[in-house]
Formats: structure tokens, sequence, C-alpha cells
């Protein structure tokens, strides 16, 4: 009786704090933290199974509600479960085809930002293929394969979710790889940008705080854009409802193009992986780890060899996908400028941490403010520097006196390699990506902490990685107080200008490119 007492005001509190925020009231930060109370009192004594129960049997008849619902929870109280309910509901719900390729990409999204989720590729596949099983019906997709032998060996398609500017890693990578397949090889590149991540209804009502996608708008249609001395052209499209159609045209349009293959840069599209009965695909992820993609040929970025890497593999061996490694990472251009400590007001004579991210509002948790504690009181001549977007950084300080007078907050930095030569230690938070910030650090001779999971590990060797949270404060020790052993890793960091140049990117792509025909049937 008890527990149902507890639960009944459990949902009451979330009923309260959905009203606030609507209302924008200021009660609202007060019946989201009696929410999170009272919730982890239920996950301490076990008992989250009978409050998930009685939500499914009070909201699941309505998806859409039930989803919104669950991400707010996940939104306050940062609980996978919440997650991975949404996970299921996805798989057996009747939810149209384009609201569910909206919230699975939310879904990712916060994979993306860290969620133990990520260790649960069979799954996500699982539903991928669910979804593209529905695309193929809703568009009436029918296509018969065509050998390799009777393709356009000198055409090629390449595949991407999102084109922006040059300060855009992936972007780059995109044209960089487009110069060299038309410069130096001599192929015809046809670009589509397939945007699968935009709901044309209201976010507020399918999903809470949505992680919002940017892209130029620009490039809607046709379009064709210069990079060095060659012209890329491509054409950019929205997969929401008004424009199956296009979807259907574009289909027609690639196979009268008769490529190659297709080549797909990202971690996840629909749209590419529509032609596999068609033709060959290759999917190619930016981060560590396997696309979700049901492509022949399944690229992996360099391989942190970690357990996860491992799951993947063995799932790849069941599905006959094939694999294929591969280094693509950018060249490095040095800055033009001379940066000093005083320009930030940052003293000469402080240990000056730096952590680096465009989503800090998110991967600066609980956990991760936890070790920053613990680092900051190591001593008082160490300083922690922020770099990127962090608006929550006013709130951040307010929570701790030594935030406050031990952290600075530098903004977003174009010229992001200049600046952190002026720092010690390049500190990575607990994520996915942020692996061009680490890089700009080891170019510097800077020196890297992070976990051995995370995208920023491959650009280490394993043993210089941490396997917890633990083990990142002892490493951070031995950086402030071993100066010989910081010395011999800031000359190994340095190592990394030689792995990183034109020619290196240039030998890479062309080996990747002969390995993958290799496996072509």
């Amino acid at each position: 009786m008890k527990m149902q007492i507890m639960i009944k005001s459990l949902l009451e509190d979330l009923n309260k704090y959905v009203k606030a925020m609507q209302e924008n009231s200021e009660n609202a930060k007060q019946f989201s933290d009696l929410f999170r109370e009272n919730y982890m009192s239920l996950k301490e004594e076990q008992q989250l199974d009978d409050f998930y129960e009685r939500l499914w049997s009070e909201f699941s008849s309505d998806p859409k509600i039930f989803t919104l619902i669950l991400s707010i929870i996940y939104d306050v109280v940062r609980d996978d479960r919440s997650l991975y309910e949404i996970f299921y509901l996805l798989q057996h719900s009747d939810m149209d085809l384009l609201s569910q390729i909206y919230i699975r990409d939310q879904l990712e999204t916060c994979i993306f930002r860290n969620s133990n989720l990520s260790r649960n590729y069979r799954n996500r596949r699982n539903l991928h293929k669910q979804l593209l099983t529905k695309l193929e019906n809703l568009i009436d997709v029918n296509l018969d394969y065509k050998p390799y032998k009777f393709r356009n060996k000198k055409r090629i398609v390449l595949t991407i979710c999102q084109l922006l500017g040059d300060s855009h890693a992936p972007t780059r990578v995109l044209k960089e790889i487009c110069y060299i397949l038309q410069n130096k090889f001599h192929y015809e590149v046809l670009v589509i940008v397939a945007i699968d991540d935009m709901y044309d209804g209201d976010l507020s009502s399918i999903w809470y705080h949505p992680a919002i996608s940017f892209y130029n708008e620009n490039y809607n249609g046709s379009f064709t854009v210069k990079y060095k001395e060659e012209k890329i052209n491509g054409f950019q499209f929205i997969m929401n409802h008004r424009n199956l159609g296009i979807i259907k045209k574009l289909i027609n349009i690639i196979c009268n193009y008769n490529p190659a293959f297709i080549w797909h840069m990202g971690n996840r599209c629909l749209f590419a992986d529509l032609f596999r009965k068609y033709t060959t695909v290759m999917a190619m992820p930016f981060t560590d780890g396997y696309t979700i993609s049901e492509a022949q040929i399944m690229c992996t970025y360099l391989n942190s060899h970690s357990d996860e890497i491992k799951d993947m593999e063995a799932y790849l061996g069941e599905t006959g996908q094939k694999p294929l490694q591969y280094d693509l990472r950018l060249p490095l251009t040095p800055s033009m400028k001379t940066y000093h400590r005083k320009d930030f007001n940052i003293d000469d004579k402080d240990f000056v941490i730096t952590v680096v991210g465009n989503r800090l509002d998110i991967e600066v948790n609980n956990e991760f403010k936890q070790l920053l504690r613990k680092i900051l009181k190591i001593s008082s001549k160490i300083s922690i520097a922020f770099v990127g977007i962090f608006e929550s950084y006013p709130s951040f300080i307010n929570e701790d006196e030594i935030f406050s007078t031990r952290t600075k907050f530098l903004g977003y930095q174009e010229d992001l390699i200049g600046v952190l030569g002026i720092m010690d230690l390049f500190l990575n938070p607990p994520r996915q990506g942020g692996g061009g910030g680490a890089v700009y650090s080891l170019y510097n001779g800077v020196p890297v902490v992070t976990l051995n999971y995370c995208d920023v590990a491959n650009s280490l060797e394993p043993e210089d990685t941490c396997n917890s949270i633990q083990e990142m404060f002892g490493l951070i020790q031995k950086y402030f107080y071993d100066k010989v052993f910081y010395q011999k890793q800031s000359v190994k960091a340095l190592e990394i200008r030689k792995k990183r140049g034109l020619d290196v990117f240039f030998n890479n792509t062309k080996t990747m490119l002969e390995e993958a025909v290799e496996l072509f049937e």
C-alpha cells in the first residue's frame, strides 16, 4: 500500500512539473527536484518496475504522449531506464513511421551523449531494420540487384545526414573525400544530403527538450559547392511526409546514374540503406564503432577493440556484413596566431585543464562535476577552462564556490587549435565525439585524459587511456606531480603531427577504396 502511494505521489509530482514548465513557472525547479528525489527513492527500493507498469497501463494507448512523458522523466532524472522504455515502445507501437524515425533519432542523440544504450547495438539494429522495412513499404521500393560488373565503375554516390560549414568536421571530411575522388581518381561524384531527423509537426508534443538538428537551407534541392578547385554537385532533402515523392524520384535518378556503389558517411541513414537490394552500400561512421545500417560493407573508425566493438563485430558476423577498418582523420592546419594566457585572464603559473565541447550543458553531468571537484582539490594551482557551448555555466559556478573561483568559461573559439596550445591538459568527459579538440591538443603537445571507450581514445595508445573515472583522477594527479612523466607524454603527443597530413589522408582513402572494391560481390 505504501508503495502505491509513493507511485501515485510520483505521478502527481510529474504532472505538477509539466504544468509548471508549460506555464514557465518559477516552481518548475522545485517540482523537478521533488520528482527526482521520489524517483530515486523508488529506484533504491527496486520498485521502478511497478512505477513503469503503472505508466504503461495509463498512457501506452497514446504512444506519442507516452513518449513525451518518458522523455520528460529522462530529462529530469537522467535514468537510462526511461530510454529503454521508449525503445520498447517504438518497437511495439502502431505510431506513424516518420514520428518513429524522429523519436529514434532523438534516442540516438541521447546515446551519442553517452547513454549505456550504446552498448545495445543488436537492439538498435533491429529497430532500424523495422523502420527500414516500413519505409520500403511506404514508398513502394522494388529494386533488382545489379552486379558490380554492370555498374558504372567511375561513378560514386555519397550520402550524409548533414552538410554544414567547414567548422563541421564531418562536412570537411566529405568535401576532402569528394575532392580526392574527383581530382585524383577522376570519379563522377553525386552527394545526397538526406536529413531524416526533422519532425514536421509540433516538436514539444512528442519529445521534451528535443535536440534540434541544424542544416543549411541553401542546399535544399539541387546544389553545387566549390572546394579547392573542384565543384561538388548534390541534392538535399528532408525526409518528411511532404517529401515522399522526392524520395521516389531520387531513387530512380540514382538507379539511372548506376554508381559503382553508395558510400554513406554518418552514424545512421535510412535513405542509403534503401539501395542495399540494388547495389553495394558502404557505411562509414564519424565515431568509434559501426553505423546503424544494413549496408553490405561496414567500416569502423579505427578500432578501439573495446567490448562494445567486439559485440558489434559478433553481430556483423551473424548478419554477414563485412567489416572494414579505416583511418580518415582530417589533416591539421596550425594556427596563424600566437595566444597568451593573459588574453583570457589565466594565471601563467596555473596548471590549466581544459574541457572542450558543444554539448557541455549535458556532458558536465553530476558524475563529471564530482570528478572536477576532486581535481580542483588536488592543489590550489589547478584551474579548469571550459571552451565551447556551455549555456548553464552561470548556474554551474553557483553550485560550488570552488567552481566559481577556479574555473573559467572561454566561450566558443573559432581558432581552437591555437587556443588549446596555452593549456596543460585536455580532459575528455565520458561521451562520443570530442575527437577534434583532443587531436588539436595533442598537436600542441598537450596530453589528453579520456576513458577508453570514447571516440577520443582512438587518437591515443591504449595504455594512455583510462578504464574508469577513478583512473582518470589518478592519471591527472600523475600529470600534475610527475614532471618527467608529463614531459614524456607531451613529446609522445606531438607524434600526431606525423599521422595527420594531406598525404596520409590521400593514401588512406586510396587504400580504403581498394579494400572496399575487393569486398564487392
